[in-house]
């Protein structure tokens, strides 16, 4: 049986800006050139748009797998945080990390302040419980953020040795949420795209190009096919 294949999510899959040929989109069509595709990734979306999305739902009821790039943005949205000269090292990957996931730390209590908590690794986990109870039979596949090329963009330049955790902290936060989601019995599962594009695969400081497009599209192939 072909699979039904549905893509949500950012610019990770929806590069179709940032290529001179070939998107993601077309390189994952060719790959899986016997199954079903349907493209609903948007490039810029954050995980609270994913999950808007998701709860309109209208997905066809034979899909087989929803994968889905999503949580980059999150962070991009932190770089205010980041980029604060007088904010010190570790509070701006304390308050990064704080929003990832819907958890104080007895540390944060003196110092915790609204803008900078949001808790978005829960919408992650809503997005799959919502596709798990609309589509039972269909695998809820997250891709993993991959590290960036912070050295095309000199604003990034002070900050660069913080994003290596931060992006090792979400991805081992995604996986974690998968982890529960597997023992609620919901099919979730994760593909891990660190260290797969090098600096060339980059349009910019974070958008893959053509060749970037294909490698990702490479990871996603893999895993269908697993």
């Amino acid at each position: 049986m072909n699979n039904s294949i549905v893509l949500l999510g950012d610019s990770i899959i929806d590069n179709t800006l940032y290529v001179e040929n070939y998107n993601v989109d077309y390189h994952i069509r060719t790959l899986l050139n016997d199954d079903v595709i349907s493209n609903d990734s948007v490039d810029g979306v954050t995980t609270n748009e994913v999950l808007a999305s998701t709860l309109k739902g209208g997905y066809s009821t034979d899909t087989t797998h929803f994968v889905i790039s999503v949580g980059g943005n999150n962070l991009l949205d932190l770089k205010k945080i980041l980029l604060d000269n007088e904010m010190a090292d570790n509070l701006k990957a304390l308050f990064v990390k704080q929003a990832m996931y819907n958890e104080v730390t007895y540390d944060m209590l003196s110092i915790l302040s609204g803008p900078f908590y949001s808790g978005y690794m829960t919408e992650i986990e809503l997005i799959a419980v919502t596709l798990n109870y609309r589509y039972p039979e269909a695998e809820v596949v997250f891709l993993g953020l991959y590290e960036g090329n912070p050295s095309w963009n000199k604003d990034w330049v002070p900050v660069a040795h913080l994003l290596p955790e931060l992006i090792a902290t979400h991805n081992e936060k995604l996986q974690d949420t998968i982890e529960r989601l597997n023992n609620r019995g919901i099919n979730a599962s994760y593909i891990d795209i660190t260290n797969t594009l090098k600096p060339e695969d980059y349009f910019n400081d974070i958008e893959p190009n053509d060749s970037g497009g294909l490698l990702i599209a490479e990871k996603i192939a893999q895993h269908i096919h697993e």
